[in-house]
């Protein structure tokens, strides 16, 4: 063999031996540090890896899909823009919503007669002379979610429209967020009566917006009287954007929550569809049972006149409602608390702080069974 054969022979062999160490060093990475060999995947540099491991990956892969498409069907939806990143042993970040951050930092500020509540902000006045109960961060401006249907059926209450005028749920009524809720389906008719009568008791977002859209003028005019109506009562911290609630930009304060409350409060229809326990309706488009979405309306609990419920990731666990403690007519809001059972408990704390107040019984308000 010439001399220069043999050399080509030698370069061949070493270059076999550096690519070989090359594959093991980079396979020593991967099981030293894992989370460093998959942020230089995540970034789309070259990382070597058995073809077994692909075959598990691409299974993975197709339960993520089963799972999400499960999801769907239950209305769990992952928030869309977060791009998920398969890093072991490190856990994601937590985004959290910038509303959310603000009420975190009410609720950190000391509550009022040492009530603990979870509510970034609450108040509670009294309907027969006006006098202030209790606050906490009242004049906070937050998103209110399904309390926005309080001043819709106010709006509805004051167009005088007829009540028996009859209206077919169409396509464009669907057009809402993903994570609406409703029992209506496209081709079902009902009386203005009855959709007011649905979005009141079972917090329906379609029933409130085909209210909307059948108002003279359509949505806009509609939202347009939310502002106006808010004006006329005084409410400088009140701004609407849809009639549904869904909307974060849906804005008011515990406060001025109240005083729409207080005005709905007048209308017979409001007080009685907002407390039904549940409605029943035969419809070409089939049977609906709608249920309201309060628990102590469900289970009898409190004596109320009148109630609403709202949540949304922005707004959290919100409540209004009116009941009578010690023979006084009173008015009461949680926003933003921190499960649809501590709105609950912080409704009770402050009820029943209000009856020490009174010298009325300690602990008479009841709650659900399964509640603290």
């Amino acid at each position: 063999m010439s001399f220069a054969l043999k050399k080509i022979v030698f370069s061949v062999t070493m270059a076999c031996f550096v690519l070989a160490g090359q594959g093991v060093a980079s396979a020593k990475t991967a099981a030293k540090d894992p989370v460093a060999h998959a942020i230089a995947k995540a970034k789309g540099k070259k990382v070597q890896k058995p073809a077994a491991k692909k075959k598990v990956a691409s299974k993975a892969k197709a339960t993520g899909r089963r799972v999400a498409s499960a999801g769907r069907v239950h209305r769990q939806l992952a928030p869309s823009g977060v791009v998920k990143a398969s890093i072991p042993h490190q856990a994601a970040p937590v985004v959290i919503p910038e509303d959310q951050k603000l009420a975190q930092q009410l609720r950190q500020a000391p509550s009022p007669a040492n009530l603990n509540l979870t509510a970034a902000s609450a108040f509670m006045f009294n309907q027969d002379n006006g006098r202030v109960l209790f606050e906490k961060n009242a004049d906070a401006q937050l998103p209110v979610a399904s309390l926005t249907k309080l001043m819709s059926a106010l709006v509805i209450m004051r167009a005088n429209l007829p009540m028996n005028e009859a209206f077919t749920v169409q396509s464009e009524d669907y057009h809402l967020p993903s994570s609406s809720f409703s029992r209506l389906r496209i081709g079902m008719t009902f009386t203005r009566d009855d959709l007011l009568h649905i979005g009141l008791t079972g917090s329906d977002n379609r029933a409130i917006h085909l209210l909307a859209r059948s108002y003279p003028g359509g949505i806009p005019a509609f939202v347009q009287k939310m502002n106006e109506t808010a004006r006329e009562l005084g409410l400088k911290h009140t701004h609407f954007e849809e009639p549904t609630g869904l909307s974060a930009n849906n804005r008011t304060t515990a406060r001025e929550i109240t005083r729409i409350a207080a005005e709905a409060y007048r209308y017979p229809k409001i007080r009685e569809y907002s407390t039904s326990q549940q409605l029943q309706y035969s419809t070409r488009g089939g049977l609906i049972q709608v249920r309201s979405t309060n628990r102590l309306i469900r289970e009898g609990a409190w004596d109320i006149g009148m109630q609403k419920t709202g949540y949304t990731g922005a707004a959290g666990h919100c409540m209004m409602l009116q009941t009578e403690v010690g023979g006084n007519r009173v008015l009461m809001v949680v926003l933003n608390s921190t499960s649809n059972n501590n709105r609950i408990i912080d409704m009770k704390r402050m009820r029943d702080w209000y009856e020490r107040q009174l010298g009325v019984k300690e602990g008479s308000a009841k709650l659900p069974y399964n509640l603290m």
